[in-house]
């Protein structure tokens, strides 16, 4: 499916989880909503406690690990709108980021993105997220 693509950048980021949870304890829902998309914020709510933390550090990851891909994949400095991006899991339990708004431009249209590939872990204290893009 990739074979026929260059890879265009490659980020990383793992996030304590209790540093998510102090900034919803801090901020609240305007914590999330600068740092999530709607649907994400409304899956966060439908899970029970650390299930709900795991879930929302890994897409804080993921959302990080993409700012570093789009900025190996342009030649100035992109940002990212962390509610214009949704990591969403398709029936076999695989993420998948899904782009709106300004964010979908720049990478898209912008960069030229066509394809990215993602990977979302976590374990006890940490959540982990690696994201891969592909021209």
């Amino acid at each position: 499916r990739v074979m026929n693509r260059i890879i265009a950048g490659i980020g990383i980021d793992i996030v304590e989880n209790a540093r998510i949870s102090n900034l919803i304890s801090k901020f609240g829902d305007r914590f999330l909503k600068k740092a999530f998309h709607p649907q994400e914020i409304s899956n966060y709510r439908s899970k029970i406690d650390q299930k709900g933390l795991e879930y929302l550090s890994a897409r804080w990851a993921a959302k990080e690990a993409l700012f570093k891909a789009t900025n190996q994949a342009s030649n100035v400095r992109e940002r990212i709108f962390f509610p214009d991006v949704l990591i969403r899991n398709d029936s076999l339990g695989r993420p998948h980021l899904e782009l709106f708004g300004e964010t979908n431009q720049i990478v898209k249209e912008k960069i030229g993105i066509k394809e990215s590939m993602i990977s979302l872990s976590n374990e006890k204290n940490y959540s982990v997220a690696n994201v891969i893009l592909f021209k």
